[in-house]
């Protein structure tokens, strides 16, 4: 007669490691992907201001950011947010000035083929970050960077892009 209390003692057992090994796999790529997903390389900024006079209630038009001729990212944003500081109040209007470039402008019309609202639109090359600034008492405002938050691909973020700028505002 077969031992039968033998026989059931032989049966082979899988290792519990393996399962645990998946799962840990598992989650180091999972925590690889979002980190690529939310570090996208850093936007180009300036330390130099920008400077710029307009009377009050003129809007006065300055580039903050131009992407450089081999910029091959298409940006699109889905927020913006700027702060500036000073004793004038001033009023800030980010905008995308698409085919073309300007410095310090009054009539934007002239440099770009299109201007709108940067919030919904798509920055790539041939375009450039602008900001409005009308001047509602007179005074100086420092304007910092511009903070965009983006996608750029399968990444996204928000980060510091252009350069500060500052506005006298003169008296009519």
């Amino acid at each position: 007669m077969a031992d039968t209390s033998r026989a059931a003692g032989l049966q082979v057992r899988r290792s519990r490691a393996w399962p645990i090994l998946w799962v840990l796999l598992a989650a180091v790529l999972v925590a690889v992907g979002a980190w690529f997903a939310t570090h996208p390389s850093p936007l180009p900024t300036s330390g130099d201001a920008l400077a710029a006079t307009t009377p009050v209630a003129v809007p006065v038009y300055l580039g903050v950011f131009t992407p450089p001729g081999d910029w091959d990212r298409d940006l699109h944003v889905s927020g913006v947010e700027t702060s500036s500081a000073g004793d004038a109040s001033v009023a800030v209007v980010v905008l995308v000035c698409h085919g073309g470039a300007l410095h310090v402008t009054s009539a934007p019309g002239t440099f770009c083929s299109r201007l709108e609202p940067v919030s919904g639109a798509t920055l790539g090359a041939g375009d450039s970050l602008v900001i409005q600034v009308t001047g509602e008492t007179p005074g100086t405002a420092e304007v910092d960077r511009v903070r965009l938050s983006y996608r750029d691909g399968v990444q996204w973020a928000t980060q510091e892009v252009g350069r500060p700028t500052v506005v006298t505002v003169l008296s009519r």
